[in-house]
């Protein structure tokens, strides 16, 4: 996703959003602002401003539906995050927990609707690098394993996935050995190996 003629495609578009393409290609802000201006592409698109309006309809759409954040809508937009929470209070919007961070499959193309669980877990920050690690879990002789062969402590491993059953509501890998997905784990790890395998061929197809 930083790739200069995917990056100059979302500019020329019109689309260009650098925290939700910071978000889904897994880097900070920064990196995505090195990334365009060494591409010599400007930090806001050419084409005309957007809308400084936006109707329930739009935001219901954007932040229930594809489970974008209130700030990458005020900036797909244009307009003021905090005047747009105001906005989403007026309606009767509830504003979510983490409500800060988007989901991250919202850029591919035909996004996918997402099952009640993963929505949840689309607002965990990191999710992309936690359902990466989730997919690989079952088989392994235990989370230390898991994690020696992840690359990680198993601390921070034992955190990520208890971040995750617990956006999710539910228990996804039975502390067995060898590791095993309960039946809500195994619906959850199919959709991620779905998800991901989209995320990954959206990208490559820009590289």
């Amino acid at each position: 996703m930083l790739d200069p003629g995917f990056l100059r495609t979302t500019h020329s578009s019109g689309t260009l959003n650098q925290s939700l393409i910071a978000r889904s290609a897994g880097c900070s802000l920064s990196t995505v602002q090195n990334a365009l201006e060494e591409a010599g592409i400007p930090a806001t698109p050419r084409p005309e401003p957007l809308s400084h309006r936006i109707t329930r309809e739009e935001l219901e759409q954007a932040y229930l539906h594809r489970r974008l954040s209130i700030l990458d809508i005020a900036e797909q937009f244009g307009l003021d995050r905090h005047r747009l929470n105001l906005l989403a209070k007026k309606w009767g919007i509830e504003i979510r927990p983490n409500s800060a961070t988007s989901n991250p499959f919202a850029l591919l193309p035909d996004a996918p609707a997402l099952s009640e669980s993963m929505a949840a877990i689309s607002n965990v920050r990191n999710c992309v690098e936690r359902l990466r690690r989730l997919v690989r879990l079952t088989g392994q002789r235990n989370l230390y394993a898991a994690a020696r062969s992840l690359g990680t402590l198993p601390a921070t491993l034992t955190h990520q996935l208890h971040a995750l059953e617990k956006a999710a509501g539910v228990q996804l890998i039975e502390r067995t050995s060898p590791l095993a997905a309960t039946p809500a784990g195994t619906a959850l790890i199919h959709e991620a190996e779905h998800l991901l395998s989209l995320l990954d061929a959206a990208q490559s197809s820009v590289t």
